[in-house]
């Protein structure tokens, strides 16, 4: 039992870590927006617009198919919490 009230307690901080961090960046770079339109030009120099997305839309579309953050959490982190 102890192990688990532990591992909460881990969790808990880092809970409140991530919210402090959250709340820094916003103040110094401001709120993430709501939605986001990507530009971009291809090798054949044609022009492509992507959106408006919301930023989750945009990372499970564009972004996970070739770098899935959740296969790069390493296992100590795992055994944190």
């Amino acid at each position: 039992m102890k192990g688990l009230k532990t591992s909460y307690c881990l969790w808990c901080i880092l809970c409140l870590y991530v919210m402090q961090l959250y709340r820094i960046l916003s103040v110094c770079l401001g709120s993430p927006p709501e939605t986001v339109t990507w530009e971009y030009y291809d090798k054949d120099k044609q022009y492509h617009k992507v959106g408006p997305m919301t930023p989750l839309e945009f990372y499970q579309q564009y972004v996970q198919p070739h770098f899935n953050v959740s296969d790069k959490v390493t296992a100590e982190l795992i055994a944190c919490l």
